[in-house]
């Protein structure tokens, strides 16, 4: 163990991580929002990708789907198996060969131009198929959590859906090459990589290539489509906070290149955030969400309960010489009866503020 392992060991029992990357991560998501481009966002992504995407995507599974077995220790022991696994195929890779006809042949098949520099990453990609054949090593679930991929291989098999197996590819792919050699084709209800025009099918370890498909998008694609990937059935998880789950559609709606399937969640959570802040009448607060959903109910909703709320405050108010000293409160609400086009409580509030001025 380094220097840097030996301290992260040391300190790490008081902090949240399980491993000090994890840290980095959550600087990541802390720091995406709605205001921040994609370019912004993809230029500081890739490097975290490239650095260590098991670790990454573990970190937004933890944070995003909350899964209460995604606890510290839990995640440390999976870290451990990861590297156990890594190890396993990085012996397997060293022994496995592949003929250059064999790399070729898929891209002379579909009539896709084949040029001799892909071999090295061809030979690697062919290396991790071999590895994650489902007939051996890896077990096809929809709907997996990303965390069932990485278990004690000597005793049960690794599972996980597209999604998943699509970004283990992409790990093990970027420990030896740059990840943004590869794409991502996202095809209607499933996904797969992309590679200099062919498709490379992770769940059944082999080349394809898809006629009727959405759109290919960059490598970066994938943290989008993870975050908005169904949840685990299987898994338990504690409750998401609304800005939790807002931050998950920023980041989705960020980098997603199918944003009008992703702009429908953001506003979801949007929506999610206004209501949690009308209940604690937060009503600035209210009113900012509200304006960012965009629709007219929602900011409706706003209007009518803060109405109601100050209306509350001056429910026991009978007397004239008493409304004076609520001017202002009758004030912001004959303004909120004006938006809520009220016209009976405009008429009744203006003549109360004529007596009381």
């Amino acid at each position: 163990m380094g220097a840097m392992g030996f301290l992260f060991s040391l300190f790490s029992i008081f902090t949240p991580y399980a491993d000090p990357f994890e840290r980095r991560a959550r600087k990541f998501s802390t720091w995406v929002n709605s205001m921040r481009s994609r370019d912004t966002i993809e230029k500081r992504l890739l490097p975290l990708m490239q650095e260590n995407l098991l670790v990454f995507n573990m970190w937004l599974e933890k944070s995003f789907k909350n899964y209460r077995n995604l606890g510290k220790g839990a995640r440390k022991k999976l870290y451990r198996h990861a590297a156990a696994i890594m190890a396993d195929f990085d012996g397997f890779a060293r022994t496995h060969t592949v003929t250059h006809a064999a790399l070729r042949a898929p891209f002379d098949h579909y009539c896709i131009p084949f040029d001799s520099a892909y071999v090295p990453e061809l030979s690697y990609l062919h290396a991790i198929m071999a590895y994650l054949n489902p007939q051996g090593r890896y077990n096809y679930h929809e709907g997996s959590a990303f965390s069932k991929l990485f278990v004690d291989i000597t005793r049960e098999r690794m599972t996980g859906d597209c999604n998943q197996i699509v970004t283990l590819y992409a790990y093990m792919f970027s420990r030896k090459f740059n990840i943004d050699h590869l794409q991502v084709k996202l095809i209607p209800g499933h996904i797969c990589l992309h590679y200099h025009g062919i498709d490379i099918e992770a769940t059944g370890a082999g080349f394809n290539l898809y006629k009727t498909y959405d759109v290919i998008s960059p490598i970066t694609e994938l943290i989008a489509t993870n975050v908005l990937d169904i949840t685990d059935p299987t898994e338990v998880s504690a409750s998401i906070a609304p800005e939790t789950f807002v931050k998950a559609a920023q980041l989705a709606y960020a980098l997603s290149h199918k944003r009008e399937v992703v702009a429908h969640n953001l506003q979801v959570a949007y929506r999610n955030l206004c209501f949690a802040a009308l209940k604690q009448k937060n009503f600035e607060k209210a009113y900012f969400y509200a304006e960012k959903e965009g629709g007219r109910d929602l900011l409706s909703a706003c209007f009518a309960t803060e109405f109601n709320a100050l209306a509350e405050k001056v429910h026991g108010v009978k007397l004239l010489k008493d409304a004076k000293e609520h001017r202002e409160t009758y004030k912001k609400m004959y303004a909120l009866a004006q938006k809520m086009n009220d016209a009976s409580r405009v008429k009744e509030l203006a003549t109360l503020l004529k007596q009381i001025a």
